[in-house]
Parts: structure tokens; sequence; C-alpha cells
């Protein structure tokens, strides 16, 4: 993810790599913190109940749908294959 974005935003990021990497980190920290308290356990349970499942499974068609839409999926199939 990190580089993803320092790729993506080279101009914005490169000069200000380590303070973006700080506050993502602390931003991920935050948001696990709940799961370190009494109600951790409960928050996980809702994590794997309603976190997953039909939401994952339409963010991958849309993310295929979007690849076979902008780069074509003769061209894609040709990637794989060439990385396989």
């Amino acid at each position: 993810m990190i580089t993803g974005l320092c790729d993506e935003y080279p101009k914005l990021l490169a000069r200000h790599r380590e303070l973006f990497v700080a506050v993502l980190l602390i931003f991920i920290f935050l948001c696990a913190l709940p799961t370190t308290t009494y109600g951790g356990m409960y928050v996980v349970e809702l994590l794997n109940d309603y976190g997953t499942g039909n939401p994952i499974l339409f963010i991958v068609f849309v993310e295929a749908a979007a690849v076979c839409w902008f780069y074509g999926a003769e061209r894609f199939a040709s990637d794989v294959q060439k990385m396989l």
C-alpha cells in the first residue's frame, strides 16, 4: 500500500515518505486498538460476520470488470500467461 501510493503520487509523498509511513502506521494502530480491549473479541466477531463474504466478492467482481473494461481481457490474459 505504501509503495503503491508513493509511486502514484511521487511529487507529494516522495519528499515526505517517512512522515507518510509514520502517519499511516499510527492510523492502522488506532484502528486495531479496539481489538485489544475487553470488547475486542466482540469487535473481531463483528468484523468476521459482516466484513467478509458478499462485500469482498462484490469488490473482486468490480475489480475484474474494471480490468477487463479498461485494459482488455485479451491483453490481461496474455500478461498473466507471460507471468506464469
